[in-house]
């Protein structure tokens, strides 16, 4: 009876700790608002259209020149455009909200700069909901059909099972695809600069180059054990929440100060 739960168990345990954060953030922020649904939706939409985009800029590369470090030099650079059309897009349909509830606003009052922050942060933390669940949903979707069956796979040597690696690394994606979503949409898309755009796209190629290093470099468990990607990946999904919570911190300063200069 043990034996016959455990892949049931091992399925559970993949799937909890990739999607527990996420079905914590839809069922509280996300789905109490039809408006933010919508946006989940379309960023996930989103996403996968720049995922197949940079399968298809993939496909033209020669075989002689294919690599993994190639795919990671294609793919973020795409995803992260999509991640701005994905901007472009929020931005027409937010002032197409706005000036609907223009009036309604004027009659109830202007909002204080802590609800202008919360309903605009909410919008956010749900368009990067969608690209999270999307880019989990991909990661993990053969992991946990593999852990519901009976065994688990091991690198030669490791200790942690392939399932429970590729589920930590999802969950590090989830918090950095949350947090470049963040600190793209208050600072990096509104006010653009190299740095900022270098920042984004190269912090999201370090993050892919990592989960590539060991099909780089074969044969090493520190590798393949996820030694170092994993801490590697955790301490740079904590970096990049710092510069989003910076960036989400400004936006809040700036709301509070064009608040009182409109009262002025």
């Amino acid at each position: 009876a043990g034996q016959a739960a455990m892949p049931a168990l091992n399925a559970a345990g993949v799937v909890l700790c990739v999607y527990s954060p996420l079905a914590v953030i839809f069922y509280e922020l996300v789905l109490p608002h039809p408006y933010r649904v919508i946006l989940a939706l379309t960023s996930a939409f989103a996403y996968i259209v720049a995922l197949m985009a940079a399968s298809a800029v993939w496909i033209l590369v020669p075989a002689r020149v294919s690599h993994p470090l190639m795919l990671v030099a294609i793919g973020a650079p795409v995803l992260e455009l999509g991640r701005y059309a994905t901007y472009r897009v929020y931005e027409r349909v937010q002032g197409s909200v706005q000036s609907l509830r223009g009036a309604k606003a004027a009659a109830s009052g202007r909002q204080s700069p802590a609800q202008r922050f919360a309903e605009r942060m909410g919008a956010i933390t749900a368009l990067g909901f969608g690209i999270s669940a999307a880019h989990a949903l991909l990661l993990t979707g053969r992991t946990v059909v593999s852990s519901a069956l009976p065994g688990l796979q091991y690198h030669a040597g490791c200790s942690m099972s392939d399932q429970s690696l590729d589920a930590l690394m999802a969950l590090a994606f989830v918090v950095l695809q949350m947090a470049w979503t963040v600190a793209a949409f208050l600072r990096t898309f509104p006010q653009p600069s190299v740095a900022r755009w270098l920042l984004l796209v190269g912090s999201h190629a370090l993050a892919s180059a990592i989960t590539a290093l060991p099909a780089v470099l074969p044969g090493r468990p520190w590798l393949a054990c996820g030694g170092l990607t994993v801490p590697t990946l955790f301490g740079l999904a904590a970096c990049v929440s710092v510069v989003a919570l910076r960036a989400a911190w400004l936006d809040l300063e700036e709301n509070v100060r064009l608040s009182r200069q409109l009262e002025q």
